[in-house]
């Protein structure tokens, strides 16, 4: 956990990053922030803030595996309304259904999955139990799906979302939407307005919409432009054997000292642990400059 966080914290705009999360699900995006609580990744379907206590693993990713990413499937099932069955409640359903996945649709990247037959009742029949949901759909070839419900509450009344990962049983989303008060049916032919339904699409992806798709249709993402595969992802000067050199050189003292502060701790481990396993006094000393250089180098990344 604690090299993944070291990872993050290396990140730099406009580099590519393969990070696996804690519930399970995997990204591919593009670096375009890093801050002390967490990294912000630019995915096809929008940004994603990740926090660091989120972050299992994380790795530099290249531009292939970023062009290559396929739009998500998103299921969405039909609405399900647990309040006593009436023409207007029925007709609530069914509309709320096609606003749902009309946003979702707006969202770049997505291709959202209409289920028919057997799997949409039995969908719908689970109402926002996504274990339920997940057998029901479990046939289909799609990424997310998301289940809805149509109640009262406080004597509006509530559309209530979920959304679960296929290959990530424990990621999940919330969102609902509240009906105008006093409305007793959908205005419009909706819940609230349009703005937020996209909210709830949005989170219930988990993303939050990135300007560049606000303002301009998004470009194919195979033809998006990317570093140069010969350009270094590591400034050549955190190999020199001095903690913290990197940042001090760059007037970055407070950095430089982190560095000085990851790097001894790690060195003193590394050359006790070499102690225990060397048989001779030279693979000692070998082994205890090798692992302080590598300590070193791991911390001036870490801080540069």
């Amino acid at each position: 956990m604690l090299v993944a966080l070291l990872v993050v914290s290396a990140a730099r705009a406009g580099e590519f990053r393969h990070v696996v999360l804690l519930d399970g699900r995997t990204v591919v995006g593009e670096v375009i922030d890093t801050t002390d609580r967490g990294v912000e990744l630019r995915t096809p379907q929008g940004r994603m803030r990740i926090p660091f206590t989120d972050v299992n693993t994380m790795r530099v990713a290249t531009p292939v595996e970023w062009s290559g990413q396929r739009d998500l499937r998103v299921l969405v099932a039909p609405v399900w309304s647990t309040v006593e069955p009436s023409p207007s409640f029925g007709l609530d359903a069914e509309i709320a259904t096609a606003h749902v996945r009309a946003a979702m649709a707006r969202v770049p990247r997505v291709e959202v999955v209409v289920p028919d037959g057997p799997e949409a009742r039995a969908a719908m029949s689970c109402g926002l139990d996504l274990a339920c949901a997940r057998v029901a759909v479990s046939a289909l070839d799609i990424d997310i799906f998301v289940v809805g419900a149509i109640g009262s509450t406080s004597g509006q009344v509530e559309l209530a979302l979920a959304s679960g990962w296929v290959d990530a049983p424990a990621a999940s989303r919330r969102a609902s939407v509240l009906q105008a008060p006093g409305a007793s049916a959908l205005p419009g032919g909706g819940f609230g307005d349009e703005a937020e339904i996209e909210a709830a699409a949005h989170a219930l992806l988990g993303i939050v919409p990135d300007p560049i798709y606000l303002s301009a249709p998004m470009a194919p993402v195979a033809t998006a432009s990317f570093p140069a595969l010969s350009e270094p992802l590591v400034d050549a000067r955190v190999y020199v054997p001095l903690p913290g050199y990197p940042a001090f050189a760059d007037k970055k003292p407070v950095r430089g000292l982190l560095a000085v502060a990851i790097a001894v701790p790690a060195a003193t481990a590394m050359t006790y642990a070499a102690g225990t396993a060397a048989a001779h006094r030279p693979e000692l000393v070998a082994a205890a400059i090798v692992g302080s250089y590598a300590s070193v180098v791991l911390a001036n990344a870490v801080t540069d």
